[in-house]
C-alpha cells in the first residue's frame, strides 16, 4: 500500500512538472511572437512619423496620418 501511493505521488509530481513546463514553453514562444508584432508595429509608426516631419508641403501624406491618428496600440 505504502508503495502504490509513492507511485500515485510520483505519477502527480510527473505530471504537474509536465503542465508546469509546457506553460512556461507556450508562454515563451507567445511572448516571443507579441514581441515581434509590436516592434514591426513600432518601426511602422516611426516611420510614418518621420515622414510627417520630413515631408515637402506638397507631398502626399495620406498613409502617414492615417498611421499616426488611427494609432491605438503605440503609446
Amino acid at each position: 500500500m505504502f508503495k502504490q501511493i509513492i507511485g500515485w505521488k510520483f505519477s502527480l509530481i510527473a505530471v504537474a512538472v509536465a503542465i508546469i513546463v509546457t506553460t512556461i514553453w507556450f508562454v515563451n514562444n507567445l511572448s516571443e511572437k507579441i514581441q515581434q508584432e509590436e516592434t514591426k508595429k513600432v518601426a511602422t509608426w516611426v516611420e510614418a512619423n518621420r515622414e510627417l516631419l520630413q515631408a515637402s508641403p506638397d507631398a502626399n501624406l495620406n498613409l502617414a496620418v492615417e498611421i499616426v491618428t488611427t494609432n491605438t496600440t503605440i503609446p
